[in-house]
């Protein structure tokens, strides 16, 4: 609406100085900014450290011009649409694509396994697309964990896990039973990169991997 009304965005300043702070929130923003909305405004480090400053700013210039301590004509002189953002280094790869997929449901800049896949590749026998009950006796596939339920089982007590990988080709459930998973706990963890062992099995018409061994990908 404030866009159609008053033409693009100049800097995160201006759409602030713009928007109804009622209905865009500090949270509001924040996902915007790790979403990436602003990424042509500059770096998302950068404005999630500034942006509170911003809404301050704005809050207490609009809150004059509200009581009537300034007037339309010093008030358009003072507004100053530049961000003037901190000089900080950006976020680290994982951590913006973390943000985009938490926010979005999925990865709007690069999915994580992009700079892998030529050693994905290299290492796996099968890509998931590919699986098949035909497929031969022992698997070795790999992708980036996208679930994860732990339990324990009801004889002995002892932790499993039932866990779903994707490796952009497609996804499959992963069944770690206790004698592998107390040897490999360590690694399932939500958007870790792994490389697993195992054998092909098959529920009705659902398809799934029991898992041998499994390892860090990267």
């Amino acid at each position: 609406m404030a866009r159609e009304k008053s033409g693009t965005f100049k800097s995160l300043t201006d759409f602030i100085n713009r928007v109804d702070l009622s209905k865009v929130t500090k949270k509001t923003l924040e996902s915007l900014i790790k979403t990436g909305s602003f990424d042509f405004f500059g770096k998302r480090a950068a404005m999630l450290a500034f942006y509170p400053q911003i809404v301050e700013r704005v809050h207490q210039r609009k809150g004059k011009e509200k009581e009537g301590q300034v007037s339309l004509f010093t008030l358009d002189e003072e507004i100053d649409l530049k961000d003037n953002l901190p000089d900080i280094e950006e976020l680290g790869r994982e951590e913006l694509l973390f943000f985009e997929k938490e926010l979005l449901g999925f990865y709007l800049t690069q999915h994580p396994l992009t700079p892998f896949i030529t050693q994905l590749e290299k290492r796996v026998t099968h890509r998931i697309h590919s699986l098949s009950t035909s497929s031969v006796n022992q698997i070795i596939i790999g992708g980036i964990i996208t679930a994860v339920k732990k339990i324990f089982t009801k004889t002995g007590n002892n932790e499993m896990a039932f866990v779903r990988i994707d490796d952009m080709t497609g996804n499959i459930e992963l069944v770690v039973f206790p004698k592998v998973f107390e040897k490999t706990k360590n690694l399932w963890f939500k958007d870790k990169m792994i490389l697993v062992k195992g054998r092909i099995s098959q529920r009705e018409e659902r398809l799934s991997v029991i898992v041998d061994d499994a390892k860090a990908l990267t």
